[in-house]
């Protein structure tokens, strides 16, 4: 570990930043402060990329350091940008401009309503099509189901049944319209439609690539003013120059929802660099910058949608072309269904977060969660991470929530990590209990979406009643809640603990 971080600060050493711009060397490590986790500590190396690293691995260095992911509520309409700004600037606020004429369309039903004339409404399940309002069998008489909590389970499932026969008696469904007098939708229509998508698709790609060149340009910029007694240097969110562009990126995607998220000023003294601080003034570039950054990731994420949208139409061709080749329909039904369906609930695609209008607001970490995973989040997701949060905020109502999913619906890769993103904001410790079989693949998942733009440190945690006890346990947990990091474990490990505290 001693040669790999020798090895690294001389990596680091070698690399040409600004004078003013050379971070103070962090004070070295007691003799009380332990290795976390058992991994390298990173602590003697100085933050380059502009911000701390407030993890379990914390450095330190003269740069700003975001808090937390807790900024819940973000305007859904761009604020006006001044009438008087030039050079970049100027630019920026033209391509929010631009960009905001779509922002409805961006933020509610994501792709343009013509594409959806290839579709036709279905007339709504009615009758024996219905599944069934009540339990298919009484078993309230047995004597076993006279106590309470056996009561409470029969209700439930009744309920339940009534829920999904209302439901799927509500539920608009669509699908692909049939070429005249035929069984299957003509070819002529859906190579329109391939073309039409095609097209948003490569117009949406010039647009974001011009839009990621004037944001960097301008989150990037560097202001120097001076007077009598001291030379001032504004540096941009992105942090120093000589930053890498991609790393750049991903520290300005994460600032979307971090609190706070500021401009740093770097005062030139005899001394040498004064703590950096807010700079009064001139808040607006920020707020540019953000509103940009926000609208620039609407549109990327449209764009793995309709990345998905031609995946979909060309399995739906392909089953087409075989039937029009003169196979039987019988041999093709199911599969053209299910590409059917698929293509047309993409085509209906929406923002499950998204208000009713311009108006309103959202939680951006929604967003930015599906920028960083390139996917769109389901409703049902959505209120299953809103629900979680609303029951933890209710201290009256208490805070304990059970649900349940089936399996494919998003448990490990969408919901738990939504779940750490918000919850893990430093005053309380998150900890997922997953089975054994699962600890290994909800571990990677965990690691995989806070490797990069949105950044948590995920540790294990791992305790047998026969191995010693760690004496840097409490501090272990302690640093993991004041990082905002999640704790990954197995309930063989946390009933081990509960037995160790009961043996002590």
């Amino acid at each position: 570990a001693e040669d790999a971080t020798a090895a690294a600060r001389e990596k680091l050493s070698s690399l040409e930043f600004p004078a003013q711009l050379v971070l103070e060397q962090p004070e070295e490590e007691t003799a009380e402060e332990k290795p976390n986790m058992g991994l390298v500590k990173l602590s003697k190396l100085p933050a380059l990329d502009g911000f701390c690293s407030h993890g379990m691995f914390a450095r330190t260095g003269r740069t700003a350091q975001p808090s937390d992911y807790s900024c819940a509520r973000r305007d859904a309409r761009a604020k006006p940008a001044p009438s008087n700004l030039v050079g970049v600037w100027a630019e920026v606020a033209r391509v929010i401009a631009n960009f905001s004429q779509d922002l409805q369309e961006l933020l509610g039903q994501m792709l343009p309503s013509e594409m959806a004339a290839v579709l036709e409404k279905k007339a709504p399940l009615s009758g024996e099509a219905l599944p069934p309002g009540e339990l298919p069998f009484d078993v309230s008489k047995h004597p076993t189901c006279k106590v309470a909590h056996a009561q409470r389970s029969l209700s439930r499932w009744s309920e339940d049944m009534a829920f999904f026969r209302d439901r799927a008696a509500s539920t608009k469904q669509y699908s692909l319209k049939l070429k005249t007098g035929g069984q299957w939708p003509s070819l002529d229509a859906l190579a329109q439609l391939q073309k039409k998508v095609a097209a948003l698709k490569e117009s949406d790609e010039a647009a974001v690539s011009e839009a990621l060149t004037v944001l960097l340009k301008a989150a990037g910029a560097v202001e120097e003013t001076s007077s009598e007694d001291r030379v001032e240097m504004r540096l941009p969110v992105l942090g120093p120059p000589g930053v890498p562009q991609v790393l750049a990126a991903a520290v300005l995607w994460s600032g979307l929802v971090r609190i706070p998220l500021r401009h740093v000023a770097l005062r030139q003294t005899e001394g040498g660099l004064a703590d950096g601080e807010p700079l009064p003034g001139r808040p607006g570039e920020l707020q540019l910058l953000s509103d940009l950054a926000v609208l620039v990731m609407l549109r990327a994420s449209r764009l793995g949608l309709l990345s998905r949208s031609l995946e979909e139409l060309s399995r739906v061709q392909v089953q087409v072309q075989a039937l029009e080749a003169g196979e039987p329909l019988e041999s093709r039904r199911l599969l053209l269904a299910q590409a059917s369906a698929s293509l047309a609930a993409t085509l209906r695609s929406k923002r499950a977060y998204a208000p009713g209008d311009l108006e309103g607001s959202y939680d951006p970490r929604f967003l930015a969660f599906e920028f960083t995973r390139n996917l769109l989040l389901r409703e049902n997701q959505v209120n299953l991470v809103q629900d979680f949060i609303s029951t933890l905020e209710n201290k009256e109502g208490g805070s304990a929530m059970v649900k349940q999913m089936i399996m494919g619906q998003g448990k490990t890769t969408v919901v738990c990590p939504m779940l750490v993103l918000m919850l893990a904001n430093g005053e309380q410790l998150v900890v997922l209990v997953v089975p054994s079989a699962l600890l290994d693949m909800s571990r990677r998942v965990l690691r995989s979406t806070f490797a990069s733009v949105l950044t948590k440190d995920v540790g294990t945690f791992e305790c047998e009643r026969s191995s010693a006890f760690d004496p840097h346990l409490l501090k272990k947990l302690e640093k993991a809640k004041q990082s905002g990091a999640a704790v990954v474990t197995v309930p063989t490990s946390v009933k081990s603990l509960m037995l160790r505290m009961l043996e002590t």
